[in-house]
């Protein structure tokens, strides 16, 4: 009688030229999945760097294998080390390849009293592909011993501890699937120390150039990096923070089982000792960071709260910073979210505004596909729609992270040609229907290893990437840092900050802010400013001309602009926002409102600031205004005041055309006597050349 257990795990690999490490299982924790059981027949489990089983029945042998895509009709090398450390010495254990299931399945065997046989299942008929022979290469029990599997050329060869016993035309075996792993027999205890594939990644659909470069990927150090977990970092769009999960630590909230939030500050050149996230947010259960906004003022994190911030449920929820620090996550609402996974990963794009996530639903291709959803108008997320079969594949898709240009994805899986259990890929979106993706791009041997890579997360820089894989301690993951390489950067971004102040006072202000594309006035994103010094941030992209509008009750609502070149690098803009308490006496700029040369003609482009302008006097009927326009010095005093003059009046004829009375409006050209910044300079004229209101009365 024979028995299995599998579980799936796709690796495609490729054709041999010189032969990498594509694949290897150390045993230091169980991220590949094996089966970990204890059973009448038999028992299961990973401790110190060993995958040990024990086959406690006499008759019978035991399966454990699962899905690594290896080419068989190229060259390639198979390897597992293990030990026998008790019982029967004159059954077998061994390597098992090829196999599709138990029924159809290859399996090279050793016993520990010296001999070694080749056998398999072909149609559940047991088929001794050769006899038992004897051999003194084998080390008796107790003693570790070495097996490989592999194709050079047209022969499949089989070593015991590194010399060839056994030599076939490839013609003579059937290779029925792409699973391997491990068998025992009966009344025996084998310790298995790794598992490793080698072959050629010639095939492996790579970002351009990067398998040539020397990058180094240097590990964060004992400042963030412990004899712990440390797994699902995400970066700050500035770069100066990085949140991450922290698994089995002695500090965590109440159950070091679950996992906490911690976090780290960039400062004066290096990573300071992270801290541990305060309450509500860490709560005792597993809590996460999903996303940070650019502003680093809010999170998206995993699960739900309740109101006293205990553990609610899965999902999502969002939580803000006050000035008396984070608030209770509150939910986030997705139209029939649900997941039938016992994990997720989820990133929110820079304009707060896409959700792409990664869950198990009822029409996933693999376990986990990447879905993405869409903040509607009433703030509820919509039904999570599948990205398709150019990124999900028959494997998980985890660890979805959107670059600031909202155009790059990175995400990790198994399902793509590779270098390991799970290597990080990269695709660029093609269109705004957020469905149609390039073709994913491994990110190369030097950022993936032979081992479990993901979590890939990225400041708006592209300075250097932040991902997760093995670190020196046994059963540990850490987080390294690696210089990105250029062609699997995204496209080039500004970051544009500052405060958010009021007008009168210079006191900061917590406001919330829209960006929007200046030619459309369609949004674009969101932000809020911080409480307690104003302070926000935007993450822009090149190229394009922005309005973005701060707005808070009891003020006036302020817009500025700002014209993005087509730049290829990274660049930050300071630009502070000034909000005018709706009084008497205020005096406003109307930012975005725009004339041809020398003309006092409102260009389309004007309408969006002008229509807030109408809002506020219909939600005041009793304010009166009066409308002022002002030049530069450019031209004769005379022509400035006759522009200046014209240009009030085609602002007040605007708001008469929207039903404003007229009788509440005053306008006035005052030409080149006020300026507010030097005529020296075409920035400070552009400055001066401008249309004000002022409140009369209310």
């Amino acid at each position: 009688m024979r028995f299995y257990l599998s579980l799936t795990l796709c690796l495609i690999v490729s054709t041999i030229s010189a032969q990498k490490t594509v694949f290897r299982d150390d045993f230091r924790d169980n991220r590949n999945n094996w089966t970990i059981a204890a059973k009448e027949e038999y028992s299961s489990y990973i401790q110190n760097g060993k995958y040990v089983i024990s086959k406690k029945t006499e008759s019978g042998s035991w399966f454990f294998y699962k899905k690594v895509y290896t080419e068989y009709d190229k060259d390639f090398r198979i390897e597992i080390e293990a030990t026998q450390t008790s019982g029967i010495v004159n059954h077998g254990y061994g390597l098992i390849f090829g196999a599709e299931d138990v029924n159809n399945s290859n399996f090279f065997i050793i016993t520990s009293n010296g001999y070694y046989r080749l056998a398999g299942y072909d149609g559940g008929e047991y088929n001794n592909k050769t006899e038992w022979e004897t051999s003194n290469l084998i080390n008796k029990s107790g003693e570790i011993n070495s097996v490989v599997f592999e194709r050079e050329g047209d022969q499949f060869r089989f070593s015991i501890n590194h010399t060839e016993v056994l030599s076939m035309p490839v013609d003579k075996i059937k290779i029925y699937g792409q699973r391997i792993g491990f068998i025992l027999y009966n009344e025996m205890r084998v310790e298995f120390d790794f598992l490793e594939v080698k072959q050629d990644y010639k095939d492996i659909n790579l970002v351009p150039g990067v398998d040539t470069l020397q990058l180094v990927r240097e590990p964060l150090g004992p400042e963030i990096n412990s004899p712990y977990t440390e797994k699902s970092p995400v970066i700050s769009a500035d770069g100066n923070t990085l949140y991450f999960n922290r698994g089995g630590h002695p500090d965590n909230t109440e159950d070091r089982e679950y996992s906490d939030i911690w976090f780290s500050r960039y400062e004066h050149g290096k990573w300071q000792k992270a801290e541990q996230f305060p309450r509500p947010v860490n709560n005792g259960s597993h809590n996460f960071v999903v996303s940070v906004t650019p502003d680093n003022n809010a999170l998206l994190v995993g699960n739900t709260y309740n109101a006293d911030g205990t553990a609610k449920g899965s999902g999502f929820s969002y939580t803000r910073k006050k000035s008396e620090g984070w608030e209770v996550p509150k939910d986030v609402t997705v139209k029939n979210y649900h997941n039938h996974n016992d994990y997720t990963e989820s990133c929110l794009s820079s304009s707060r505004k896409v959700l792409i996530s990664s869950v198990e639903r009822d029409d996933h291709r693999g376990s986990k596909d990447l879905y993405v959803s869409f903040l509607g108008a009433d703030s509820v997320w919509t039904e999570p729609k599948n990205l398709g079969t150019v990124l999900n594949t028959e494997s998980d898709e985890d660890s979805p992270f959107l670059a600031a240009d909202d155009v790059t994805m990175y995400f990790s899986t198994s399902g793509h040609p590779g270098f390991g259990s799970g290597d990080i890929f990269m695709t660029r979106r093609l269109d705004d229907t957020w469905l149609n993706w390039s073709e994913p791009q491994n990110l190369g041997p030097q950022i993936n290893s032979p081992n479990w890579d993901a979590y890939y997360t990225i400041p708006a820089s592209g300075a250097y990437a932040y991902v997760v894989s093995n670190s020196p301690y046994e059963g540990d993951l850490d987080i390294y840092r690696i210089k990105i390489p250029e062609a699997a950067k995204p496209k080039a971004v500004t970051l544009v900050y500052g405060k958010v102040l009021n007008q009168k006072t210079g006191e900061p202000l917590s406001a919330d802010i829209r960006y929007s594309d200046l030619d459309t006035d369609s949004e674009i994103g969101r932000a809020t400013s911080l409480e307690a010094d104003g302070s926000y941030k935007l993450v822009l992209t090149s190229g394009k001309s922005y309005s973005f509008l701060a707005s808070k009750e009891k003020f006036i609502t302020v817009s500025d602009n700002l014209e993005i070149p087509d730049n290829k690098e990274y660049m930050e803009i300071e630009r502070n926002l000034y909000l005018a308490p709706i009084e008497v006496g205020q005096t406003v700029l109307i930012n975005n409102i725009f004339f041809d040369f020398g003309e006092a003609s409102l260009r389309e482009t004007s309408f969006a600031d002008l229509n807030r302008l109408v809002e506020l006097l219909a939600k005041y009927p009793d304010m009166t205004i009066e409308v002022s326009g002002h030049t530069d010095n450019v031209g004769s005093e005379a022509a400035n005041q006759s522009l200046s003059k014209s240009r009030a009046a085609a602002v007040l004829d605007y708001l008469v055309g929207k039903s404003i009375d007229a009788g509440r409006l005053v306008s006035k050209g005052l030409g080149e006597v006020k300026p507010i910044a030097s005529n020296e300079t075409e920035e400070g004229r552009q400055r001066n050349r401008r249309v004000e209101f002022t409140i009369v009365s209310m």
